[in-house]
């Protein structure tokens, strides 16, 4: 399993249909693959708004995970082929079926076992929200939508998750030297301040400045 988390900051970008078709034909084939988008400028936007008014940690929290259903939408319009999960139940029979699909994959060759791999796009209303696991992350502005896709990623013990960023270095880090990595990502605001807790042990990340990458 594979989890990829879009930066909400790439939405404003033009290139960006051409390019994530072109990042996505670039992976290795035969992994069932999510795609999660951040909140962007929407979220970015209540940010603005709670510096000048103070709102409850908790509340903002909550407000900007939900938006996130509008830019998951967003993205949905520019990949209308993708299949849209936004409800656990969703999520539940997406994965049944990329379990399925897998096997027969397995069976598969060249072209035909490449079409066969399943993508998805996957908004946090499908394993994440008030009323489902809301105490898995810290409710504040430390947790942003990195830290929502490396729960995800924990939830599906996947094996790579890949940040799709507007700025930055590409990096790859491995479970084994993770730690110092981590921090330094997180003290260059690359990642949230609670990404390095909520990361699993054992799944590789990955970080690719998208706009240098197919810009």
């Amino acid at each position: 399993m594979r989890v990829i988390k879009l930066g909400g900051s790439l939405l404003d970008w033009a290139e960006l249909p051409e390019a994530i078709n072109g990042f996505v034909q670039k992976l290795p084939s035969g992994q069932p693959t999510l795609v999660m988008v951040g909140g962007g400028a929407i979220v970015d936007a209540v940010r603005n708004y709670d510096r000048l008014h103070h709102f409850p940690d908790q509340e903002t929290h909550w407000c900007c995970v939900e938006l996130m259903e509008s830019t998951a939408s967003l993205l949905h319009w520019l990949f209308p082929k993708w299949q849209r999960l936004s409800s656990p139940k969703a999520l539940r029979q997406w994965l049944d079926d990329a379990a399925n699909s897998d096997r027969e994959t397995s069976l598969a060759e060249g072209r035909e076992a490449d079409a066969a791999r399943p993508l998805a796009i996957v908004s946090p209303a499908a394993f994440y929200g008030r009323n489902l696991d809301a105490d898995a992350l810290p409710e504040n502005w430390n947790t942003t939508s990195d830290s929502i896709a490396a729960l995800l990623a924990t939830k599906l013990d996947a094996k790579e998750l890949i940040l799709l960023k507007s700025t930055g270095s590409d990096v790859d880090i491995s479970p084994s030297d993770r730690a110092n990595c981590l921090q330094t990502l997180a003290d260059a605001t690359l990642v949230d301040a609670n990404f390095c807790a909520a990361l699993p042990q054992t799944t590789k990340l990955r970080l690719v400045n998208l706009r240098d990458t197919f810009g």
